[in-house]
Order: C-alpha cells, then sequence, then structure tokens
C-alpha cells in the first residue's frame, strides 16, 4: 500500500520514529529485491548517496544483525553480528560514502515518494551501535570513538531533503549515542579529548534541520503550485494529506470552500505558499532558542482559504523542532561528560560544579538557557538537561518536564 509522504511523517511523528517508510520482511517471507535499481536508474559512482543504499542493501537481510539488535542480546550475538562479512562490507561503503561528495538520487519528489532506504539506514544505526558496544568490550576505545565520530556523520549526511530523512538521522543518532554513553568510565585522559573533539566537530557544523526545513518548504509549496489549475487533483491530493479523520469538519469545510469557490483558489494558492515558506523560516530560527524565546507558528485561525490550504499543507513543526533540539541537547551531554571525566583524571575527583570546567558555552541548556543540572554525591554525578514540557491530552503543555539524560 502507497504511502504519502506527508503521512509517512506523521507515521514517524506517531510512532517515535521506530519505523517509517518500509517494514522489515518476515522471516518465513522471501528477502526483498535490492532497492538500488529502483532508487539509482543512472549511477554515477561520484555521489555518496549511492555508497549508501549499497550497504543498506547489504545489512537488510542481515539475520545476524536482527539477533544483535534484540533485547538482551549477548556479546558473542552482537560481536558475531560486527565481524561478519556483511558488517564489513556495509560500514566500508559507508566510509567510501561519506568521503565522495553526497546528494539526494531523487531529482524530484512527489506526496507519493517513497524512501525505502531509510529503515535500513536505521538498521545500519543499529549495527554501528553494536559495534561500538563491541569495540568498548574489546577495550578499543580508540575504535569506539571512531566509531562514533563514522556514525555521527552518516546521520548528518543522509538529511539531505525531506522531514523524513531528518527524523531518521535523529534516531541513528540516538541510537549511537546511547550506545557510546553507557561505557564513558572506560575513557583514557586522552580518550576524553578525543571524544569532546568529535562532539564538537558535530556540534560545529551547521544542523541539518536549516536544509532539511528549507527543502520541506519548497516541496509543500510546489504540492499547492502543481494542484493550482486542477481542482480535481488538489481535492485528491488533500483527501491524501495526514489529517486525523479525513472527514473532520474543518477538512470537510476546506472542500466544500473550494467547490463553492473555485474563483478564489488562484490568489490563495498564491497566499498559501507564502504562508508556508514563512512557516518553516520560523522553525529555523526557532531550532536555535530556547524554548521560551521560540516564535510562534503561523496557524491561521480564520476561514479564509489561504489559512485553511496552509493549514493543510503542514504538520505541526513544533514537535520537529523539539526532537532537533533534544537531538542537539544530547550532543552537549556527551561533550559535558567527556569534560567531567577529563576533569577527573587531571584532579583525582568529579567537580563540585559545572563551572569548574570553565566551558560555559557547552554548559548551558538549550531548551531554558540556563546550565543543565549537575549533582554530585558520594563521588557519583548526574547530568540532565531540562527537557521537554510535558503535554496534556489536548496538546497544551505541563508546568513539568521530561528530563534528557545519557545513557
Amino acid at each position: 500500500m502507497r504511502k504519502t509522504h506527508l503521512r509517512a511523517l506523521n507515521s514517524l511523528l506517531a510512532l517515535g520514529m521506530l519505523s517509517a517508510a518500509v517494514q522489515s520482511h518476515a522471516q518465513d517471507s522471501p528477502p526483498p529485491p535490492p532497492i538500488f535499481p529502483t532508487i539509482i536508474t543512472h549511477p554515477t559512482n561520484n555521489n555518496g548517496y549511492e555508497e549508501f543504499i549499497r550497504a543498506a542493501d547489504i545489512v537488510k537481510n542481515d539475520s545476524d544483525l536482527d539477533k544483535a539488535s534484540s533485547p538482551g542480546a549477548t556479546l558473542t550475538i552482537k560481536r558475531k553480528a560486527v565481524f561478519s562479512e556483511n558488517a564489513k562490507a556495509a560500514l566500508q561503503l559507508i566510509r567510501e560514502g561519506l568521503a565522495k561528495p553526497i546528494k539526494s538520487p531523487r531529482s524530484q519528489i512527489d506526496e507519493n515518494t517513497l524512501f525505502p532506504e531509510f529503515a535500513y539506514f536505521r538498521r545500519i544505526g543499529r549495527l554501528l551501535g553494536a559495534k561500538i558496544y563491541v569495540d568498548f568490550a574489546d577495550g578499543q576505545v580508540n575504535s569506539a570513538i571512531d566509531t562514533l565520530r563514522l556514525g555521527l556523520e552518516f546521520s548528518n549526511r543522509i538529511q539531505l531533503d525531506t522531514l523524513i530523512s531528518g527524523l531518521i538521522g535523529i534516531a541513528i543518532e540516538s541510537t549511537i549515542e546511547r550506545s557510546f554513553a553507557l561505557h564513558l568510565d572506560m575513557l583514557s585522559f586522552y580518550d576524553c579529548d578525543a571524544l569532546l573533539r568529535t562532539a564538537l566537530e558535530c556540534m560545529n557544523d551547521e544542523t541539518p534541520a536549516v536544509r532539511v526545513f528549507a527543502y520541506e518548504a519548497s516541496f509543500m509549496a510546489s504540492m499547492l503550485e502543481r494542484n493550482r489549475s486542477n481542482i480535481s487533483a488538489l481535492l485528491g491530493t488533500l483527501n491524501q494529506l495526514p489529517a486525523e479523520n479525513p472527514g473532520s469538519p474543518e477538512m470537510q469545510a476546506l472542500f466544500d470552500r473550494i467547490k463553492a469557490h473555485p474563483e478564489e483558489l488562484h490568489t490563495a494558492i498564491t497566499s498559501a505558499e507564502s504562508i508556508v515558506k514563512q512557516t518553516f523560516a520560523i522553525a529555523v530560527e526557532n531550532v536555535n532558542l530556547p524554548a521560551d524565546k521560540r516564535k510562534p507558528y503561523l496557524h491561521g485561525q480564520s476561514n479564509r482559504l489561504e489559512d485553511m490550504l496552509s493549514n493543510a499543507f503542514t504538520i505541526d513543526l513544533s514537535t520537529v523542532v523539539d526532537r532537533y533540539t533534544v537531538s542537539r541537547t544530547k550532543l552537549y551531554l556527551l561533550a559535558l561528560h567527556a569534560l567531567i571525566h577529563k576533569y577527573k583524571w587531571e584532579h583525582g575527583v568529579y567537580p563540585g560544579g559545572l563551572a569548574e570546567l570553565h566551558r560555559p558555552e557547552l554548559t548551558t541548556d538549550l531548551m531554558t538557557g540556563k546550565a543543565f543540572t549537575y549533582t554530585l554525591k558520594d563521588d557519583i554525578y548526574t547530568l540532565s538537561a531540562v527537557g521537554l514540557s510535558k503535554k496534556g491530552a489536548n496538546g497544551e503543555a505541563l508546568p513539568q518536564r521530561d528530563s534528557i539524560t545519557l545513557p
């Protein structure tokens, strides 16, 4: 069954990015055909994304990786998956791809475009997480840091265009960061420096949200533009949008308005395109702002056709911005853990407070603009960010917040 681009986005958000474009085949089903020929019709060998898809084809049927990713998987099971020829080949392809220019393999995307590689990119993320675990178990801390760096760069570079690519990249980053953070006590003084450099390199790059939001804004506007002169096509597209209830009063009112006043459509689409682009521009600004300083998104409350159309062609960007903020916050926490453990090696004790690290640019919680929460008791420390506001049944912000920690 085909999913529209927007409906796939909503699936990712609703399921916490657990799955999206493709479901893994059942074990008693025949393996799915390679995805490379369906996506790369004219290989160039000069686009690193081609190597990424080749790697995805290698891991998509790897039963050892499935076992290694299961809860309770032993070190022996993880080691078998990580040291398999498939895993080695896939990770080598990722390295080769990252050494090349990387661009989207799709010259055109519409609301029915599928992205079969993304589910398998998630599998590559799980492979990287398993390799970090094995690296630490074998005392190869330098290799674990290198694997973390590889995963962070991979998760960044696959975020080329749609919001779906952004959400998958965030999920991969979370997987490898958690795997690494479980073993922070194994870091030497110089390992702490290497981890800090790795985190800072990623943090100093422009957030992928900027390019993802810019592309998505253009894509949504183009969907409107393509249907400017074809009312029946527009109604068909609207029927595929991710409303919780396609027959909702709001959607029915939009249908009725278009049918009753087709003469308004041309001007309304022009205005709606502008509103959509402005909304995504606000999202770009908000991703770098504390929660209490973010700008409100444009959400038309009137019954004007342009407001109704722009509302239908956007999703809840605050949720996506929150995902990016949590992702960036975890990088800050990873860098701080490196600094804290380095301080312990230098002084023999953990710092009494974050101010003793003398790195105020790293100790500020992105959600609040205030210092991260740090406590020390009996030579055991805890580090966390205040995190996102919890939401009530109707989506309203509650005073309580979900703290963010690593692991």
